[in-house]
């Protein structure tokens, strides 16, 4: 099998080294080396897209941002920004698959860090935290409401959960089995209980344009519902 790397480290090699083996592949190479090329920039492009959709939205707020100031931001065409969406909405809705995304690519590194499932718990939840208050009031408010209306977190179906739920889930049944919390409700009712208490701080966050400390805020809200039995080290 053709080893990407190695390819783009050294392709004369590889052709080399192939046609000892009376293997023709020139051809094939050059063409890999050209889909990556081209694979990089268009994920160099979308990256350029969403930060200039933020950066318009911050400043203009989400619900005065036309496709049009997306596209000239972003330095592109809107043909090639209906490539990627269908409308203007859909770019501001993406951030929540982006943030539940970037959870399950952190969380095996969170659990070698942290072996306490409460520490892991409040260290995913600072992920959304931070994000949250990156994003700035205004832009925060569009993206709370498109999650809000587009997102069913809490089905009764647990395949329509998303990923990070069902391991907040999770490791709230474990807190409780090792005695780190007090509440003894199901699992995931708690998990609701902390989703909707972030909900009430992002609006509140929002409307009071930014008048508090989130983080703070949010730690509070979390120890009172779970109840920990010891102090939260990693705050």
């Amino acid at each position: 099998m053709l080893d990407i790397r190695k390819i783009k480290e050294n392709p004369d090699a590889v052709k080399a080294g192939l046609k000892a083996k009376e293997v023709d592949c020139d051809a094939i190479v050059d063409k890999i080396l050209e889909l990556d090329v081209q694979v990089r920039g268009l994920k160099t492009s979308t990256e350029g897209k969403t930060a200039q959709k933020n950066k318009l939205a911050k400043e203009n707020g989400p619900s005065n941002v036309t496709v049009r100031e997306i596209c000239d931001e972003a330095g592109i065409s809107k043909n090639t920004f209906y490539l990627y969406f269908h409308n203007r909405d859909e770019v501001f809705g993406e951030t929540y698959f982006t943030d539940d995304d970037e959870k399950q690519r952190r969380f095996p590194q969170i659990m070698l860090e942290y072996d306490s499932p409460l520490e892991q718990f409040w260290e995913l939840l600072k992920i959304d935290i931070e994000r949250h208050v990156s994003y700035g009031p205004k832009l925060l408010a569009t993206i709370s409401m498109q999650n809000v209306q587009q997102i069913n977190f809490f089905s009764d179906d647990p395949e329509q959960q998303p990923e990070s739920v069902k391991v907040f889930i999770s490791l709230v049944g474990k807190m409780q089995r090792m005695g780190e919390i007090r509440n003894t409700s199901e699992p995931f009712h708690i998990v609701k209980a902390v989703y909707n208490s972030a909900v009430g701080v992002d609006i509140r966050w929002t409307q009071m344009d930014g008048g508090f400390d989130f983080k703070k805020e949010s730690f509070e809200l979390l120890c009172t519902i779970l109840q920990p039995t010891r102090p939260i080290e990693n705050y």
